[in-house]
């Protein structure tokens, strides 16, 4: 059995769009898809583990090694909270 719901709301100019499905035994998933729609707002990332290059990018660093010592202490900083 499979449900799904789809849901579109409008202000403006923008347009959002919701669908929802439910999939007995399975999986569910949900989407969302917008136009004219600004997102000023940073999207926060939880703390984990990851490449120095994913490190760079989501603190928006540009590509270099001036940051190594850095990301070293927050790799610690993250193993010590766990």
């Amino acid at each position: 059995m499979r449900n799904e719901v789809l849901a579109t709301f409008e202000k403006d100019h923008a347009e959002l769009e919701l669908r929802v499905r439910l999939n007995s035994g399975q999986d569910s998933g949900v989407s969302v898809a917008g136009s004219g729609l600004i997102w000023n707002k940073q999207v926060s990332t939880p703390l984990v583990a990851s490449s120095f290059g994913t490190w760079l990018r989501r603190n928006n660093y540009p590509t270099s090694l001036d940051r190594l010592e850095e990301f070293a202490q927050a790799m610690k900083k993250l193993n010590n909270t766990k």
